[in-house]
């Protein structure tokens, strides 16, 4: 019995083998990567500061004299912050979906969900408060004399300050600069500047950044909240880069940030 030969197939197209598994698609991303680099981080950097200094414009065209109570103020408190996350978020969503989910979540697979983080954040900056601010920051007050930057002074003025003022001051140190902060400074500076250059250079760079933003308008208060900024900044990445999740440093962003107005309340109220 003779076998016969299989039949020949004409008019199918040959289909390429698969690429072999050395050769990844460029698309690929390690785990708790993200695709956006310093180049992103310049243009978010851009459009924020073009963004602000339009407000800051608009603010002295208008006529504001400076005063705490005037609603400009509640209106600048507001603003100031939006701006950066609402650049940083929209830069991200049309250059990289559906990857632009990853500045919440960089590493899907390690740390809670987001509202389980969330709240585990909140506790951790609470600890990070009583540990560093309260103990901390508070000694060296009293050891050396030195008064708190202006900005701590204006807080609690505008704490003191019953209506809209105390309202926005509310929202924006508890609520906006936890989550502007968090998604500029570690969702796109931090893990932009990762990729191309390590986590731990990209830890200190970011956190120098985030330092620098808080300058004050002397050398002291420049020094002392700038330093507090710096380490914050550290403590932070460290959080996204163990727990892969944005949602739990923005919750102890705002944990330390809610105690601290709490605070201010309570004295301004003495």
């Amino acid at each position: 019995m003779t076998s016969t030969p299989p039949p020949e197939l004409t008019g199918f197209p040959s289909v390429p083998p698969p690429p072999p598994d050395d050769h990844e698609p460029a698309t690929h991303l390690a785990e708790g990567e993200v695709p956006w680099r310093w180049t992103d981080v310049l243009v978010v950097a851009g459009l924020s500061i073009a963004g602000i200094l339009l407000l800051s414009a608009s603010v002295v065209v208008s006529g504001w004299d400076g005063s705490l109570d005037d609603p400009r103020f509640a209106a600048i408190l507001l603003l100031d912050g939006t701006i950066p996350a609402v650049a940083a978020l929209a830069w991200l969503w049309l250059r990289y979906r559906p990857q632009h989910r990853l500045v919440w979540r960089p590493n899907p697979t390690r740390g809670p969900r987001a509202g389980v983080a969330l709240a585990l954040g909140g506790l951790v900056g609470v600890g990070w408060y009583l540990a560093v601010d309260l103990i901390g920051v508070a000694s060296l007050v009293v050891v050396t004399g030195y008064e708190p930057p202006e900005v701590q002074t204006e807080i609690a003025e505008a704490m003191a300050t019953p209506g809209l003022i105390m309202v926005a001051t509310w929202v924006a140190v508890g609520v906006i600069a936890p989550l502007a902060e968090e998604i500029v400074f570690r969702g796109v500076l931090f893990l932009g500047l990762a990729r191309s250059m390590g986590a731990v250079p990209a830890a200190l760079l970011s956190s120098v950044v985030f330092a620098a933003v808080h300058v004050q308008d002397t050398l002291g208060g420049t020094l002392f909240l700038g330093g507090y900024a710096f380490v914050f900044g550290l403590f932070a990445c460290w959080l996204l880069r163990r727990y892969g999740t944005l949602w739990l440093p923005i919750g102890a962003h705002a944990g330390s940030n809610i105690l601290t107005l709490l605070i201010a309340g309570a004295v301004s109220g003495l």
